[in-house]
């Protein structure tokens, strides 16, 4: 999980244009940059992926696009859930979300944030960034230190009622595929979930991830294991 930094360099993906989806399916969630932002901001086009999930109604559509200020309040709710607060730390003031996630939405701290969703409903956060960039958290002598584009992801799922049915390695799959290894110059994607978290590890490895060995990140306690996955998805 990516700690905030003092670091001001900027990382975001190309913009993509959108999948092809059933007409009365979607709605239209592309982002439109803030007025402020820099020409060379290119935020990432809602990408909607059409995938199976253990629904028993059949088909859903999973979706991602980028997170805006006004998700801030979303963010909150899902942070203070009883199946989040254990992973992701005690239950944050509005503030502290603001402080923390408001720097990504407008480029200024290396998180790339966006939101899932499900048919077009918001059910959960994910985010990417280069490690690369954030050295004082990814501790060094890693196999990703040889990698200088190597790409790290952290999710939640705040719909509960998503969870334990398959839904997670879905959403890896699809972002992993569609808003990671779109960058050419990306070789790998790296996660590290807490050792406790047997969901999370169970989902990143049925989405491809391979068990690289502990990790022990500067000033986090939890004991945590490394996951990668390569872009042809060998070990």
């Amino acid at each position: 999980m990516v700690r905030v930094t003092e670091t001001t360099s900027h990382h975001c993906f190309h913009k993509r244009e959108l999948a092809q989806w059933e007409p009365g399916t979607h709605t239209d969630w592309s982002y439109q940059p803030e007025s402020n932002s820099s020409p060379h901001d290119r935020p990432r086009t809602f990408i909607l992926c059409r995938a199976k999930v253990a629904n028993p109604e059949g088909r859903d559509l999973i979706g991602f696009r980028r997170m805006q200020e006004a998700d801030l309040t979303l963010m909150e709710g899902w942070l203070a859930a009883d199946h989040i607060v254990p992973w992701w730390g005690p239950a944050p003031t509005m503030e502290q979300v603001v402080a923390r996630y408001l720097p990504y939405i407008r480029h200024e701290r290396p998180t790339d944030p966006s939101l899932i969703a499900v048919n077009s409903t918001p059910v959960g956060y994910i985010q990417t960034f280069r490690i690369a960039d954030w050295p004082d958290y990814w501790p060094p002598g890693m196999v990703y230190q040889s990698e200088a584009e190597a790409a790290g992801i952290d999710l939640l799922i705040g719909d509960q009622k998503l969870t334990g049915r398959g839904f997670g390695t879905q959403v890896i799959k699809d972002f992993v595929r569609d808003m990671v290894f779109i960058r050419p110059e990306v070789p790998s994607c790296y996660a590290d979930p807490a050792v406790g978290n047997l969901a999370s590890l169970g989902a990143f490895r049925k989405a491809g991830f391979v068990d690289v060995g502990a990790i022990d990140a500067p000033g986090d306690d939890t004991p945590r294991r490394l996951l990668r996955r390569l872009r042809d998805n060998r070990t």
